[in-house]
């Protein structure tokens, strides 16, 4: 079963001035958008496809394919604010506040992944949506990118580009290297995994028993 997926790349070398760089985006994508923002291109896609990384590896195929001169950086993280949540589900900002505050709904709402100066928390998307949809709070939205094929794209990229580009946001590297999976060593390494990350996917057991990457600054 097919489902769309939206997400966003973060690209170098795409000059939204230039009228035919624009024009063969449109007509090479059905559901597209590109933005600049102090100097940051960003390109939006809405994407049917079986599943989140073929939406993305097609996507990126046929990118580099009819745009070979631009890169593509990395997937633009969607992050989100309490405001932001409810505009999305088409609920009041309060009602979204006691959901993420465990006072109404079901209880475990995603960790924030940050908080700004001023108390502001912020969410990644990918992990709201997916407790939204196992609560059954949201029915039609686009799919966002989960969390770990998003951080194993952003991987990929990360080597394709062949360098480590300082100041971005995240650069992932494995984990296993030197690790046997037998050792007591690797039990403590999946606790430590296990601790970081489910309250961001909920990851089951077995998903965090083949974990390959964690995220480390560059």
């Amino acid at each position: 079963m097919t489902q769309n997926y939206e997400f966003a790349l973060v690209v170098e070398g795409f000059d939204l001035d230039n009228l035919d760089d624009l024009d063969s985006l449109y007509t090479t994508f059905d559901d597209v958008g590109a933005t600049d923002q102090l100097g940051r291109t960003t390109i939006e896609f809405v994407v049917e496809s079986i599943s989140a990384g073929s939406a993305l590896r097609d996507t990126l195929y046929r990118f580099r394919a009819k745009f070979p001169r631009a890169s593509v950086l990395r997937l633009d993280r969607d992050l989100v604010n309490i405001s932001e949540i409810a505009d999305r589900i088409d609920r009041t900002p309060e009602s979204v506040r006691l959901l993420a505050n465990g006072a109404r709904g079901s209880g475990e709402f995603p960790a924030p992944v940050g908080v700004l100066p001023g108390g502001t928390r912020i969410w990644e998307w990918s992990a709201v949506f997916i407790w939204l949809e196992r609560n059954d709070y949201i029915s039609d939205l686009n799919h966002p990118i989960d969390f770990w094929t998003a951080t194993e794209f952003d991987y990929y990229l990360f080597d394709i580009n062949g360098q480590f580009r300082h100041g971005e946001i995240r650069v992932v590297t494995p984990m296993t290297s030197g690790i046997r999976h037998n050792s007591g060593h690797w039990s403590e390494l999946r606790s430590t995994i296990e601790a970081r990350y489910r309250t961001q996917v909920d990851a089951t057991s077995r998903e965090l028993s083949v974990m390959m990457y964690t995220k480390s600054r560059s």
